[in-house]
């Protein structure tokens, strides 16, 4: 029994941002008769690549591209917002699912928000403001925009260099598994984490077409499979109900109206 309403039991894709209605079913139609969710190029046979852009930043969402299908957690009464950015046709399935094909939510991170790192000025600055003030002198303030960014520099140089210092010694024993292991941890930083953090701007309108935190986004590496029992519902404006159900009547008792 669902005791809340500010998650969904359900994960949502809507289909077809920014077509006209006859589009946007028409691609609802032909992704239900395929049987993918795919991300573009829409090719179920090229599918989870990603590219980075190491000059570009974390903090506007450049860096990294990742090949990946979204969906929405929120409640059908409460996707209002959503629909008018995206659509009103949509597929959703249950959570369970979503999980089962790699799903994880993406961490959404206000531009604004500050903490408090360590310095980066010279040592005997340090020693003395750590005198004169404290230890906490030794502390600068910085937006979390502005240190992700730093700190996502660091990261590709620091790998850059260490793969390169690898190379240069490939000839000797046990190199080639280092370097292994440093092409395994930059996937999995590049893939499973630093593809699934997004900045905001949270002095946005909840409507406004930028304001991400609100689309409550979960991201799958990849094109998603599904057969007809793994759907918990497909979405239709009302004009469109008996027009699917009579394209596909397996999916009767699964339709349901987005107004």
């Amino acid at each position: 029994m669902l005791m809340q309403r500010y998650v969904s039991p359900h994960l949502t894709h809507f289909v077809g941002r920014g077509k006209e209605p006859e589009k946007q079913y028409a691609l609802l139609v032909a992704i239900l008769r395929s049987g993918w969710l795919t991300h573009p190029p829409h090719n179920p046979a090229i599918s989870g690549n990603l590219t980075v852009n190491s000059a570009a930043l974390l903090s506007r969402n450049e860096m990294y591209a990742p090949e990946v299908v979204c969906f929405c957690d929120i409640p059908l009464r409460d996707v209002g917002i959503h629909v008018r950015k995206y659509g009103r046709f949509g597929l959703a399935f249950p959570r369970s699912f979503i999980v089962r094909v790699g799903g994880a939510p993406v961490r959404y991170i206000p531009l604004p928000s500050r903490i408090r790192v360590l310095s980066d000025r010279p040592p005997l600055q340090l020693v003395e403001r750590i005198r004169e003030h404290g230890p906490l002198a030794a502390l600068d303030e910085v937006t979390m925009g502005d240190h992700f960014d730093k700190m996502l520099r660091e990261y590709h140089e620091l790998i850059g260099l260490a793969e390169k210092m690898v190379r240069e010694k490939e000839r000797l024993p046990g190199v080639q598994g280092d370097f292994k292991r440093f092409v395994n941890l930059e996937r999995f930083l590049d893939f499973h984490v630093f593809s699934f953090v997004k900045f905001f701007d949270p002095d946005l309108p909840d409507d406004h077409r930028d304001n991400y935190y609100m689309e409550r986004e979960w991201r799958v590496v990849g094109n998603v499979p599904f057969t007809v029992p793994d759907l918990a519902a497909v979405l239709v404006p009302r004009d469109y109900v008996e027009r699917l159900r009579a394209d596909f009547p397996d999916l009767h008792e699964k339709v349901r109206v987005i107004e």
